[in-house]
């Protein structure tokens, strides 16, 4: 029950859906990966490196 609480957290913090029936039968709809690696950082606040900011 951990992990699946777990998983439905970090695809809600990454803006994708939930859609539960029953407890077996879960689906989930995610974000691409990069959009879904930023908003969940922004989720948790972590910092997100700015492209401007990079030194070449």
């Amino acid at each position: 029950m951990c992990v699946v609480s777990a998983l439905t957290l970090a695809v809600i913090f990454s803006g994708g859906k939930v859609e539960l029936k029953n407890l077996k039968d879960l689906k989930f709809t995610l974000p691409p990966l990069g959009v879904g690696i930023k908003r969940l950082k922004e989720a948790l606040r972590l910092s997100v490196p700015d492209k401007k900011k990079r030194r070449k």
